[in-house]
């Protein structure tokens, strides 16, 4: 295990030979930012992740296991959140200024098994350390975090899918993460 702690947070990422499996933040607790993750992403509605976080509540189970056995999210649709979920607390790390750090050594690792593919940690700090290069030119372009951006008018209801050869008229075909940057473009969300 790897804790990292600085000015504002603290950030445990948890190894099993050499591959990242889990990561957490002391400022916000995994299951919850899933859980979020998962209502922004447009995965689950706040009904749902309200039933689940009762559940789990009662249960002390894992999130992730609870959206699967509800059958709320499919299974690949969670392991790619989790991936997400840990390379985003990772990539926070990496934009501090400074802070401290210890290795320890676990007997057990503690993750989801069941529902988390283990992370490259060569992939992981490649791109890291592309997302602290490019840091500078992305707050040029964006401006300010807080903007909100929103649909051109007339492809407002565009139906997008990933990874279609030949898509269905009214339908376009892009990349995963111009998928994700598509559901995430309302109007309403800041960058």
């Amino acid at each position: 295990m790897l804790s990292v702690e600085g000015e504002d947070d603290a950030v445990t990422i948890s190894f099993l030979s050499g591959s990242i499996v889990a990561a957490e933040s002391r400022a916000r607790r995994l299951d919850n930012r899933l859980g979020n993750l998962l209502l922004r992403a447009g995965y689950v509605t706040q009904e749902q992740l309200d039933h689940v976080l009762a559940i789990q509540k009662q249960t002390q189970q894992r999130m992730g296991l609870l959206l699967v056995r509800e059958r709320l999210v499919e299974p690949q649709e969670l392991r790619e959140a989790l991936r997400v979920q840990i390379s985003r607390i990772v990539y926070a790390a990496f934009r501090w200024p400074d802070g401290r750090f210890h290795f320890t050594q676990e007997g057990t690792v503690d993750y989801d098994a069941d529902h988390m593919a283990p992370v490259s940690t060569d992939t992981v700090v490649m791109e890291a350390a592309q997302i602290v290069d490019e840091w500078p030119i992305l707050e040029q372009k964006v401006g300010s975090l807080s903007s909100v951006f929103r649909r051109a008018p007339g492809v407002e209801n565009l139906n997008v899918v990933t990874g279609q050869q030949n898509p269905p008229e009214g339908t376009l075909s892009v990349s995963r993460p111009e998928a994700e940057t598509w559901r995430w473009t309302d109007g309403r969300r800041s960058v």
